[in-house]
């Protein structure tokens, strides 16, 4: 059972003397005082009895340290006895968890046939979480003693991976209980004012997001358009710059998710049966969320056929604080379903078959804000399912063979509330949205790669592949009137469109890759490789050479510096081929009366031309140094120049006016990154980072204009700091265990406010774009206490989480309009909320 229970306010008002807002520069006081309070909570921790009464063994399977291995045997031996304690098989993904472990010495047995059986011992602290990755060596056998917890890792790959566990989603206090929730904890990764996620500046469908091998973007605007139940998450790992070329169709970073298995022994968890009342001047006004989740895994035949089954139904309402009750919410309706068997065949061969659903999402008064009433707001829906069959099966002791099918459905629609025209004002909008589309797409994906292991002046591990995705899209497209009105209410401009459009579109991806990954010694590892793609829209083909190595400077992996480039291509999406088929604008301005046109209308065409696939070069260089056997030091800069970006502009010329797709769009990320991490035991770590980047592009990108939610008002492009620029940013995270039982997560964020646009009573730019000022810096303290308790033998965590503890003013919404009375006021600040916590675990 999953309840939560909200009580909020807000500070609904604004200050118009509040302006220009003050970019926020830590101070080196600052950030070293923020630095001494992390880092300063274990000696407090430390003095108080150990934590809750069982523990967990969580990890990662792999050979060669890169190329994961599913169906391992992982035996928990006691370590004085020599009995087994506990016993399960690693999944696709090579995880594995063993759950509900006593404190004490054991040994962790890894075994596979045609691979050495590697044991590993371990000393486990009573009821935390410990990571335990082990690598089956090709040809020998290892044993290896793992007493602490902060290690560098010398020369595991040349691109360090950001992992964060999916149980995060029920114990920190995050802002959703999706995948999606786990990754802002991250540096480098902020969401933007829409609510979509940047991966180290590069906006979501610059992204790559997989479930394995599959791609699982939106095929028609490359968006994230995927999602799974908390319980079928076992891990998302975040890289930005990834040197294995078998990774690719993205420009700015890949997120993986790794998905839970079923185990020999059979559970089942209910939780989230509790609705949520909404609760409005201390009264209760209908219900404000209801989650209901439901998880079985088991082995219909042990240590052969195994099941993960989850499912979940959400309602969420969340508020708007300046539009009135009881029109104040957006509201969210979401089902889906995720479905895994896994089949150990033979001990060389492995089957995976998941099935994940979502029937359906949707969003409603998606766009809601303080300008944006619900009338004037579209409705998001989405549906459609991901069907995967992958097969392992390994050859001698040194060749894997890795193949996959994957057939997927995306179906997305977007309404209006209703029939009328949308009207743009100074002081907000009316009427309602003016586009309506449907979509149908289908892709079918299918994949192999061959790993062989060779040694010649030190190890070699060779990966060699093909992956097939082809592509359809099917749908429509109608857009009504919209009218610009200046202060006085008088017409500015009238927008009117061409009648309902259709459009078709097939595309087929192809990609051929090579990758050698080299140790030359015990510390120096290099990585070299290639990728070949040809983009199905465009019809080219594109190699990207990548390069990486890892460097121990000392002994031990005590100091390691890491780095490498590489050059990475995007992924068209198919609305860039299907841009011409969308309706025509028809422009026409008026005169201060607001009846006499100043000009004949323009009709405004969609035309496309030069469009070449968007690449990337990206490169970074890293020092990994352990400060002590409990703290490591991490210092990161990342550079990543984009060109052939995808970039909508109005051109007229002669008296012909035309929307011009064109492939001429660039964009530049520099980020420093510095990290500190403390661990001295399983269960207790701190992490506290700050990030210093700058963002800067072209800033008419296509998905702004025939994306889901489109734009009417295209003005001409230009050059600048993009919308989710945070010049500096400060995070601290942790994991606390305060006593046997109670233990607490705090997330703390300081950064920079994004920067906005000046307008005027026409809607035009005033001045250079995200050039007039900055949102308040943004202060933020969440906060979850837990506490472990036993019910009939299952671990279930209660408390509380609190959200934006501090309750200081971060507002997400300005009136940037300078022909406005309210001009640079500030409004929707953040909610401070507070929720009770109860969790069973599956």
């Amino acid at each position: 059972m999953f309840i939560r229970v909200f009580r909020s306010r807000s500070r609904l008002g604004c200050d118009p003397a509040v302006r220009l807002a003050k970019p926020f520069a830590p101070t080196p006081g600052l950030v070293l005082l923020a630095l001494l309070a992390t880092l300063g909570v274990p000696w407090t921790a430390r003095a108080q009895s150990q934590a809750p009464a069982t523990g967990t063994v969580h990890g990662r399977t792999t050979t060669q340290e890169t190329v994961v291995l599913p169906g391992v045997v992982i035996t928990l031996l006691d370590k004085a006895s020599g009995k087994t304690v506990a016993e399960t098989s690693s999944d696709e993904q090579g995880e594995f968890e063993l759950r509900t472990l006593r404190a004490g010495s054991y040994l962790l047995r890894a075994a596979l046939a045609d691979f050495a059986t590697v044991d590993q011992g371990l000393t486990l602290v009573t009821g935390q979480v410990r990571q335990m990755d082990v690598d089956l060596p090709l040809g020998r056998t290892e044993q290896v003693d793992v007493i602490g917890q902060v290690e560098v890792e010398a020369t595991r790959t040349a691109t360090q991976k950001e992992v964060v566990a999916g149980n995060l989603t029920d114990l920190a206090p995050l802002a959703g209980d999706n995948f999606q929730a786990l990754l802002p904890v991250l540096p480098g990764v902020v969401r933007a004012s829409d609510g979509r996620l940047n991966l180290k500046g590069g906006r979501s469908n610059e992204s790559g997001l997989q479930v394995g091998n599959a791609v699982v973007t939106d095929p028609v605007t490359g968006e994230w358009g995927f999602n799974l139940p908390p319980e079928a998450v076992v891990s998302v790992d975040v890289q930005a710059n990834p040197y294995d070329a078998q990774l690719g169709r993205f420009q700015a970073g890949v997120a993986t998710i790794a998905t839970r298995q079923g185990s020999n022994a059979w559970r089942f968890a209910a939780n989230g049966l509790v609705p949520i009342p909404r609760i409005r001047d201390w009264k209760i006004r209908g219900i404000g969320s209801f989650g209901p989740r439901l998880s079985l895994s088991g082995a219909p035949v042990k240590d052969r056929l195994f099941l993960h089954q989850s499912a979940r139904y959400q309602l969420l309402k969340t508020r708007v604080a300046s539009q009135p009750d009881p029109h104040d919410d957006r509201v969210l309706h979401e089902f889906e379903s995720f479905t895994r068997l896994d089949v150990n065949v033979s001990a060389r061969h492995a089957l995976t078959g998941t099935l994940a659903m979502v029937a359906p999402w949707r969003m409603d008064y998606a766009t809601l804000d303080t300008f944006n009433p619900r009338e004037v707001t579209p409705t998001v829906r989405r549906r459609g399912y991901t069907a995967d069959v992958s097969s392992r099966s390994t050859f001698g002791t040194s060749t894997l063979l890795d193949t996959s099918v994957v057939v997927r459905q995306f179906d997305a629609d977007v309404f209006a509330q209703g029939p009328g025209a949308m009207e743009i004002g100074v002081e907000g909008n009316s009427g309602n949205y003016f586009n309506e589309q449907s979509r149908h797409t289908r892709s079918v994906q299918a994949s192999a790669t061959a790993t062989l292991a060779r040694n010649a002046r030190g190890e070699h591990l060779l990966k060699l592949g093909a992956d097939v995705l082809g592509a359809t899209f099917e749908g429509r497209s109608v857009s009504r009137p919209v009218i610009v009105r200046r202060a006085d209410g008088s017409r500015s401009q009238a927008i009117e469109y061409s009648g309902p459009t259709e459009q078709s579109l097939a595309s087929t991806d192809v990609a051929l890759f090579a990758h050698d990954r080299w140790r030359a010694s015990d510390r120096l590892l290099v990585e070299l490789g290639a990728r070949a793609d040809r983009d199905g829209v465009t019809r080219e083909w594109g190699v990207g050479p990548r390069l990486g190595a890892s460097l121990s400077v000392l002994p031990g992996g005590q100091t390691v510096v890491r780095g490498g480039a590489g050059i990475f291509y995007g992924r068209t999406p198919l609305n860039v081929g299907a841009f011409e088929s969308y309706e025509a604008q028809r422009v026409t301005w008026f005169g201060p009366d607001g009846r006499t046109p100043l000009a004949a209308p323009l009709t405004f065409v969609h035309r496309a031309t030069r469009l070449e696939t968007p690449r990337s070069l990206t490169w970074n260089v890293e020092l990994d140094h352990r400060l002590t056997s409990s703290l490591t030091l991490r210092l990161n800069h990342l550079r990543r120049d984009s060109e052939r970006e995808y970039v909508v502009e109005p051109i007229v010329s002669a008296g012909a006016a035309a929307l011009e797709l064109a492939s001429r769009g660039q964009s530049r990320y520099r980020e420093t990154e510095v990290t500190l991490r403390y661990g001295p035991r399983p269960g207790l770590e701190l992490v506290a980072s700050y990030v210093r980047a700058r963002s800067r592009a072209n800033l008419n990108s296509l998905d702004t204009f025939v994306g889901n939610v489109r734009k009417p008002i295209i003005r001409a492009d230009e050059y600048g700091t993009t919308p989710t620029d945070v010049p500096n940013r400060v995070l601290l995270r942790g994991e606390v265990p305060l006593s046997r039982k109670w233990s607490i997560s705090p997330l703390v964020e300081i950064r920079n406010g994004f920067p906005f646009s000046l307008i005027d009573e026409n809607q035009d730019f005033v001045g250079p774009r995200n050039a007039g000022g900055r949102f308040p810096t943004l202060y933020m303290i969440d906060l979850g206490v837990n506490r472990l308790i036993t019910i009939r033998n299952r671990e279930t965590w209660i408390g509380i989480r609190v959200y934006h503890l501090l309750n200081t003013f971060a507002p997400r919404d300005v009136q940037n309009n300078i022909d406005s009375p309210a001009f640079g006021s500030f409004y929707n600040s953040i909610l401070h909320k507070a929720g009770l916590n109860f969790y069973i675990h599956p």
